[in-house]
């Protein structure tokens, strides 16, 4: 009793051949939709590299600007350097961190 287009062969036994190819068919789709999602969306897909990409221009930003007040203050740390003292600098710190004034000045607040 054959019935074509089953999977009984033709002594009423299953051919696994019909069934294998199918279910092997699935598994793989469904293997790659796991491994496609896990490479646009994962903890190491291409959303997490764009995240990577954003930070890093943040960062390098950030590191830009720190850069520069450390040159600034490297200058001036170097100007009040004992043996390349500049004493204009020395005074202004002196009468902005100590608040002194000579007796000819006016202080207005």
């Amino acid at each position: 009793m054959a019935v074509s287009g089953t999977a009984l062969g033709s002594m009423g036994r299953w051919d696994w051949g019909q069934l294998v190819a199918p279910a092997l068919t699935i598994v793989l789709i469904a293997v790659l939709a796991v491994f496609g999602h896990s490479a646009l969306q994962g903890e190491h897909g291409l959303a997490a590299l764009r995240q990577a990409e954003a930070l890093e221009r943040e960062l390098t930003t950030e590191l830009a600007g720190v850069a520069g007040e450390r040159r600034a203050l490297k200058n001036l740390v170097g100007r009040l350097d004992k043996d390349n003292l500049d004493l204009d600098l020395l005074d202004e710190r002196a009468r902005a961190m100590l608040g002194y004034v000579r007796r000819e000045e006016l202080v207005i607040r």
